[in-house]
């Protein structure tokens, strides 16, 4: 039997060393569920150290490609993702994250550029692909510059999107009052990425739980990639106890989504 819903989480910057740290001071960890483990190679075509967009598209194409490089490959070339793959076979799609929804991981499922930096271009791309629910941060790369945004062509993506029939949500507790039966969401909650997990009233376990309600409208199924975007940054900066409540927001997420799993079979 294939599955019919088929969800990614992705801890961005997290390895093995992470999630022991994680389970060790979280004695209910959901990690401690899961009955296997697997290591795939992600790291990237011309550097020994990856970043988030060629490991991204090391994972949603099974190419490896070029630091910075989303989607495409070392020549440029854009490279078939599982979205498109997903999208063709008629199921519906989400992402939900805690940096911008045009982030480098969420860009390599939606987009193709050779450069991770470009937001602007990938927000077009992301609207122009159709993405059924979008949930986390990055507004200002889908707003004009008049409108306080980033956008130099003038197009506002979220009028484009109210004028697709999406639900455009400002803040969770917008997003809270959206019917389960709605199938297509964008919820861009701040500028760019949202507050780091100790600032926030809501958890990565919400925005997933929201976005499987809504996606599992589909009776033809669903693929979701949800990221815990944020224990990247807090690694960056040698944060461990950011890191721990960043692994701790994300165990949230892989919780709701192992729970679905047990529900739905």
């Amino acid at each position: 039997l294939k599955p019919e819903n088929i969800i990614i989480l992705i801890g961005d910057g997290m390895g093995i060393n992470y999630v022991g740290a994680s389970v060790l001071q979280n004695s209910t960890s959901p990690f401690k569920e899961f009955t296997t483990i697997g290591l795939s190679i992600t790291c990237s075509a011309d550097k020994l150290i990856t970043d988030s967009a060629a490991g991204a598209t090391a994972i949603a194409t099974g190419y490896l490609t070029n630091n910075k490089y989303v989607s495409v490959d070392t020549l440029g070339n854009p490279l078939y993702t599982l979205f498109e793959h997903a999208e063709k076979l008629g199921l519906s799609t989400g992402i939900v994250v805690t940096s911008s929804v045009s982030h480098a991981t969420p860009g390599a499922f939606v987009a193709h550029t050779n450069d991770r930096n470009e937001q602007v271009l990938i927000a077009s791309q992301m609207v122009d692909q159709g993405v059924d629910v979008v949930i986390g941060g990055g507004s200002k790369y889908f707003v004009p510059k008049s409108d306080s945004g980033e956008r130099e062509d003038n197009r506002d993506l979220t009028k484009e999107l109210i004028d697709k029939n999406y639900t455009y949500s400002k803040n969770y507790s917008d997003l809270k009052t959206i019917p389960d039966s709605i199938n297509q969401i964008y919820a861009l909650f701040e500028m760019d990425g949202l507050p780091e997990s100790s600032k926030r009233n809501y958890s990565l376990g919400d925005l997933t739980r929201a976005a499987i309600e809504h996606l599992n409208n589909d009776v033809d199924g669903f693929m979701l990639m949800i990221e815990g975007s944020q224990i990247d940054w807090a690694g960056h900066d040698h944060k461990s106890k950011e890191l721990l409540e960043e692994m701790n927001d994300f165990s949230s997420a892989v919780k709701e989504a192992l729970e679905f799993a047990k529900k739905d079979g």
